[in-house]
């Protein structure tokens, strides 16, 4: 199962697994025991589950997208650059002189050539569940995307 098809399943499933229970526990929480105290297990056990799937997701995008703290010159030498867009530390030294930055780079940023290009591997991923309209060119559609902050809000708002 490739990562743009497991993060949608865990993401999904963490979301409706609290929902699932709310909807269990609003129908059938007066048959759950004495005061709803079994409804709290369930609700409990929904939260947990959830918690588990959202770390689980976190795990994996760290996995395709490890955090790597790197020198501006390993950078170079790691990532292919995009037309139009700069490394960060390019931006800081974008207000020097030309012939500062000249010097620092030696040479054109886009003579990199392919022996230092890394596999591209995006940083988010988007999908659709279900298309609701599709005429001309508009398309209405549920759909899903997911990249780093919402891996990481899923973790921060299921832990808390």
């Amino acid at each position: 199962m490739d990562l743009a098809s497991q993060l949608p399943l865990l993401l999904g499933l963490a979301w409706l697994t609290p929902l699932v229970s709310f909807v269990a526990i609003l129908f059938f929480g007066p048959r759950m025991g004495p005061h709803g105290r079994n409804a709290a297990w369930v609700a409990t056990a929904a939260i947990v589950t959830s918690l588990v799937m959202s770390l689980t997701a976190f795990f994996v995008w760290i996995n395709a997208h490890p955090v790597v703290a790197a020198h501006h010159a390993e950078t170079h030498a790691s990532a292919e650059v995009a037309p139009g867009v700069a490394h960060a530390a390019d931006r800081v030294t974008a207000n020097a002189s030309p012939a500062k930055d000249e010097e620092h780079h030696g040479k054109d940023h886009k003579d990199h050539g392919d022996a230092h290009a890394a596999p591209h591997v995006p940083v988010s991923y988007s999908g659709d569940w279900y298309t609701l309209y599709e005429g001309g060119r508009l398309r209405l559609s549920i759909g899903w995307y997911i990249d780093s902050l919402t891996v990481l809000m899923f973790v921060v708002v299921t832990f808390i």
